[in-house]
């Protein structure tokens, strides 16, 4: 004989605001959702316009200021063009990178290192959105959807890195902190939510969880 679940007849007004907020959250949060989607996609076709503009492919323009940098960047399209590209892929990864820095708990940042080196994991986890979601890059093939060819290579300290491995490892944290927290969590809609979103992220960089 199965056990019967206890259900409460009598929701004090406390719980019922919290029920009724719980609804309202899943609402905000599915808009948020579709907005950035929108948001993404915007961003994006107006990479491609600026570099119809300037005569230049947007996937292969260095973000930064650097002298190599800009000695690059001066062989591949219009300079003014290209100035204001950086610029704007510029700001558009820092607004990234302090949204998430933004949702950091003080334990967080406190687990991170502190206030400076949270901020630059947020600027780090912003590259490798911008790679992701704007460049488009997929998993092993140096390729991005669409007709664009991004730079799947980088340098750092000299050395040759591999970005979409970079942002492998990225997705891999992502998806380990996320398994953590479900662990922990309650069988709710949200956990439930979050399990979608580890196995999109863990399909699309073909990571095993």
């Amino acid at each position: 004989m199965s056990k019967k679940v206890k259900t409460v007849s009598t929701i004090s007004a406390v719980r019922k605001a919290l029920f009724v907020q719980s609804k309202e959250l899943l609402g905000t949060f599915k808009s948020a959702c579709e907005s950035h989607l929108t948001a993404v996609g915007d961003i994006r076709a107006h990479f491609v316009a600026l570099g119809k503009e300037g005569n230049f492919n947007f996937c292969e323009v260095i973000i930064g200021d650097t002298p190599q940098a800009n000695k690059k960047n001066e062989t591949l399209g219009d300079p003014e063009v290209i100035a204001h590209t950086v610029q704007f892929a510029t700001n558009i990864r820092e607004i990234h990178a302090q949204a998430t820095f933004a949702l950091y708990s003080a334990d967080q940042i406190k687990a991170k290192g502190g206030v400076e080196k949270a901020l630059e994991k947020a600027r780090n986890a912003a590259k490798t959105w911008y790679v992701e979601a704007i460049k488009g890059t997929k998993r092993n093939t140096g390729k991005a959807t669409g007709t664009f060819k991004p730079q799947s290579k980088g340098k750092k300290n000299g050395k040759v890195t591999d970005l979409v491995e970079v942002a492998d490892q990225q997705a891999q944290n992502y998806v380990n902190a996320i398994t953590a927290l479900i662990d922990s969590a309650p069988d709710t809609d949200s956990a439930n939510s979050l399990r979608e979103i580890r196995e999109l992220i863990a399909g699309y960089h073909a990571l095993d969880i």
